[in-house]
């Protein structure tokens, strides 16, 4: 099975598709985001990558290993890669 390193740049990538395809169909997303998701090993999610991680997962686009943890050093499958490609999709489906 296929595994993908650096879980927090991939995170990084699509927050950031998601701000291209808004400019694109003038339409805003992440400005809608009401609060932010905290999680307890917050700590362990780098600076740069924290407002991305919390956009994100309030969003419904990506989730913790549990309800309070987010564990953001672990590697991702080629299956939850999948999984977050079609939330990041239909997040912008009309």
């Amino acid at each position: 099975m296929p595994v993908f390193p650096g879980f927090l740049e991939i995170i990084r990538v699509v927050e950031r598709t998601i701000k291209y395809v808004e400019q694109e169909r003038n339409t805003s997303v992440l400005t809608q985001v009401q609060g932010t998701i905290q999680f307890e090993d917050d700590e362990k999610i780098s600076n740069w990558a924290k407002e991305s991680v919390h956009a994100l997962a309030s969003l419904g686009v990506i989730q913790g290993t549990s309800q309070s943890n987010f564990e953001p050093q672990r590697e991702v499958s080629f299956e939850q890669m999948l999984v977050l490609s079609y939330r990041c999709f239909s997040i912008f489906k009309t």
